[in-house]
Formats: structure tokens, C-alpha cells, sequence
């Protein structure tokens, strides 16, 4: 039976994810998983002892193993992009003259996707921004915010 993990990505966002019973790991472990289309990295946090009958186990990414050191050493390199694409959009959002803020940003340890998180007291049409940062990155992108009614 698979085990409900809680891990911490870089960007110190969560995630559940289910791991096989028989993998070894342990909270601070960093695990590999795959989610989607593309593989990423995180911290462990802890494993939920009792989780709730509603769980879609599905619909969860699937922890395939313990992070090698290539793979950390990708996770490192893959962080430090993260704060260059960081301030590439921060000076795209000001070119834009777009009333967001941005939060954070991700980059999947394969590299096929970045997440960037941003807020704003409104909505944002933030098309052209997304359309911009796809060329330069030349990667998936997926904005979040931290509210609701922020998307457009």
C-alpha cells in the first residue's frame, strides 16, 4: 500500500505525493517525483499517518526515489535559475505596467516547467507577460496566485 508524503519544494510551496511502501524515506530526504508531464524534486517533510478516506491517490504525483547527487546538483542549479527568472519577469511585469507582484518562481527539476506565483489586489491580464517569458524561457509556464479572482 502507498504511503501520503507531505513535501516542500524550493520555493516553499506543498505538496502531497504518494510513495511506494516499500521506498525508504524519511522526513529531510529529498525525493524525486513525477507529476504530470515533467519530474521534479522536494524536501520531505513528513508522512501522514492516518490519511483521509477522500484522498485521491490517482490524481497524486508519484515519488519514484531518493534524490541522487546529479540530481541534487540539478535542484541547486534549477533554484539559481529560478531567481534569474525571477528577475526577468519582474522587469517584463514593470515594462508591462502590470499591478501584480511577484511572489516566487519554480523550475521543475527537469527543466520543462516553470512556476511562477504572484499576487494582486485585482485582476490581471497578464497574457502578454505569459507570452513573453514562454519565448525567452522556451520552457511550459504556469502562473499561480496567491488569490482566487487574480487569473484571467
Amino acid at each position: 500500500m502507498d504511503r501520503l508524503l507531505v513535501i516542500k519544494l524550493d520555493n516553499g510551496s506543498t505538496l502531497e505525493a504518494k510513495a511506494p511502501a516499500e521506498l525508504e524515506v524519511k522526513p529531510h530526504d529529498t525525493c524525486v517525483f513525477r507529476r504530470d508531464f515533467y519530474t521534479d524534486a522536494g524536501e520531505v517533510v513528513r508522512e501522514v499517518a492516518e490519511p483521509p478516506e477522500s484522498t485521491n491517490w490517482a490524481e497524486l504525483p508519484t515519488v519514484q526515489h531518493i534524490a541522487d547527487n546529479r540530481e541534487l546538483a540539478a535542484a541547486n542549479d534549477n533554484y539559481m535559475r529560478s531567481r534569474g527568472a525571477m528577475r526577468t519577469a519582474r522587469e517584463l511585469v514593470g515594462n508591462l505596467g502590470l499591478a501584480m507582484k511577484l511572489l516566487n518562481a519554480h523550475y521543475s527539476l527537469d527543466g520543462k516547467l516553470v512556476v511562477i506565483q504572484f499576487s494582486a489586489d485585482g485582476r490581471v491580464d497578464f497574457r502578454e507577460l505569459v507570452k513573453d517569458l514562454a519565448g525567452i524561457f522556451h520552457t511550459c509556464l504556469l502562473y499561480t496566485s496567491d488569490a482566487a479572482d487574480d487569473l484571467t
